[in-house]
Protein backbone atom coordinates (compact mmCIF):
# COMPACT_ATOMS: atom_id res chain seq x y z
CA UNK A 1 0.00 0.00 0.00
CA UNK A 2 1.76 3.54 -0.83
CA UNK A 3 2.11 5.96 1.26
CA UNK A 4 0.37 9.03 2.06
CA UNK A 5 0.86 12.09 3.78
CA UNK A 6 -2.28 12.45 6.55
CA UNK A 7 -3.18 16.28 7.29
CA UNK A 8 -5.98 17.23 9.99
CA UNK A 9 -7.12 20.22 11.38
CA UNK A 10 -6.47 21.11 14.93
CA UNK A 11 -7.13 23.97 17.34
CA UNK A 12 -4.25 25.12 19.91
CA UNK A 13 -4.66 27.10 22.71
CA UNK A 14 -2.60 29.02 25.05
CA UNK A 15 -2.89 27.14 28.15
CA UNK A 16 -1.67 29.59 30.33
CA UNK A 17 -4.45 31.80 29.51
CA UNK A 18 -7.15 29.25 29.68
CA UNK A 19 -5.76 28.33 33.07
CA UNK A 20 -6.38 31.85 34.28
CA UNK A 21 -9.63 32.13 32.93
CA UNK A 22 -10.73 28.75 34.73
CA UNK A 23 -9.05 30.21 38.20
CA UNK A 24 -11.52 33.56 37.42
CA UNK A 25 -8.24 35.33 37.13
CA UNK A 26 -9.05 36.31 33.50
CA UNK A 27 -12.03 38.14 31.89
CA UNK A 28 -11.02 37.84 28.66
CA UNK A 29 -11.09 34.48 26.54
CA UNK A 30 -8.10 32.82 25.90
CA UNK A 31 -6.48 32.76 22.36
CA UNK A 32 -6.85 30.45 20.32
CA UNK A 33 -6.24 29.36 16.55
CA UNK A 34 -7.31 26.76 14.17
CA UNK A 35 -4.80 25.19 11.29
CA UNK A 36 -3.69 22.36 9.30
CA UNK A 37 -0.94 20.19 10.68
CA UNK A 38 1.04 17.52 8.59
CA UNK A 39 0.53 13.75 10.71
CA UNK A 40 3.92 12.16 11.74
CA UNK A 41 3.46 9.00 14.15
CA UNK A 42 6.86 9.17 15.35
CA UNK A 43 6.75 13.02 16.15
CA UNK A 44 7.66 13.78 19.85
CA UNK A 45 7.49 17.63 19.62
CA UNK A 46 5.18 20.22 17.80
CA UNK A 47 6.77 23.03 15.49
CA UNK A 48 4.30 25.85 14.91
CA UNK A 49 5.11 28.27 12.35
CA UNK A 50 6.16 32.02 13.44
CA UNK A 51 2.65 33.63 12.85
CA UNK A 52 0.71 31.35 15.00
CA UNK A 53 3.42 31.76 17.88
CA UNK A 54 2.45 35.49 17.95
CA UNK A 55 -1.27 35.23 17.15
CA UNK A 56 -1.28 32.53 20.55
CA UNK A 57 1.29 35.09 22.62
CA UNK A 58 3.62 32.61 22.81
CA UNK A 59 7.14 32.85 22.47
CA UNK A 60 9.53 31.15 20.12
CA UNK A 61 12.07 28.97 21.60
CA UNK A 62 15.22 27.27 20.22
CA UNK A 63 15.33 23.56 19.65
CA UNK A 64 16.75 21.82 22.42
CA UNK A 65 20.60 20.71 21.25
CA UNK A 66 20.11 17.28 22.90
CA UNK A 67 16.95 15.97 20.80
CA UNK A 68 18.43 17.95 17.66
CA UNK A 69 19.38 16.87 14.29
CA UNK A 70 22.40 14.97 15.29
CA UNK A 71 24.30 12.92 13.14
CA UNK A 72 24.48 9.34 14.56
CA UNK A 73 27.92 8.10 14.32
CA UNK A 74 28.93 3.88 15.66
CA UNK A 75 31.83 2.60 17.42
CA UNK A 76 34.19 0.08 16.67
Amino acid sequence: MPMGKVVVKIKLTNYFELELKRRKLRKDKPRSVETEALVDTGATRLYLQSNLIKALGLRKESPNPEHGNKQMSEEY
